[in-house]
C-alpha cells in the first residue's frame, strides 16, 4: 500500500513539475520579456498624482521629497497614460535615472511591460525633452 501511495505521489509531483516548466516556456515565447520602446512624457510622483492629480513644476519640491523617500515615479504621456518606472534588474533603484527630471519632460527608452492592470518601463536611457503646453497642464 505504501509503494502505491509513493508511486502516485511521485507521479503527481512529476506532472506538476512538467506543467510548471511548460507554462514557463510558453510565457517566455509569448513576449513576456518586454518590448523596447521610446516614450516622451512628464516625470511624475505616482502617490500625489493618483491621489490628488498633483503634478507639474509647482509640485516639484513635494515630488522630489517623495521620490527620495522611495516613492514611485512614472512617466505621464500626452495621451494621459502612465508608465510606472521599474528597476532594470532586481534590487535596482527604479528612480535613479529619473530623479534629475522630477516633474520635467523627458524622452526615455526602455523595456515596456503590461499586465495585471499595470504598464511599466525599465528605463535604460533618459534625456530632457520639450513638451507642448497641453502636456504641461494635463
Amino acid at each position: 500500500m505504501r509503494s502505491i501511495f509513493a508511486a502516485v505521489a511521485a507521479g503527481v509531483c512529476a506532472m506538476s513539475l512538467a506543467s510548471a516548466v511548460l507554462a514557463d516556456s510558453s510565457m517566455s515565447s509569448s513576449g513576456s520579456m518586454g518590448m523596447t520602446k521610446t516614450v516622451t512624457g512628464q516625470v511624475i510622483d505616482l502617490a500625489c498624482y493618483t491621489s490628488s492629480g498633483a503634478h507639474g513644476m509647482s509640485h516639484a519640491k513635494c515630488a522630489m521629497a517623495c521620490a527620495k523617500a522611495g516613492g514611485a515615479l512614472g512617466i505621464l504621456t500626452s495621451d494621459g497614460n502612465v508608465l510606472v518606472s521599474i528597476g532594470p534588474s532586481p534590487g535596482a533603484d527604479p528612480n535613479k535615472l529619473l530623479l534629475p527630471y522630477v516633474e520635467k519632460n523627458v524622452t526615455v527608452t526602455g523595456k515596456v511591460f503590461s499586465g495585471h492592470g499595470l504598464s511599466t518601463i525599465a528605463i535604460s536611457t533618459v534625456k530632457a525633452a520639450a513638451m507642448s503646453n497641453s502636456m504641461m497642464s494635463h
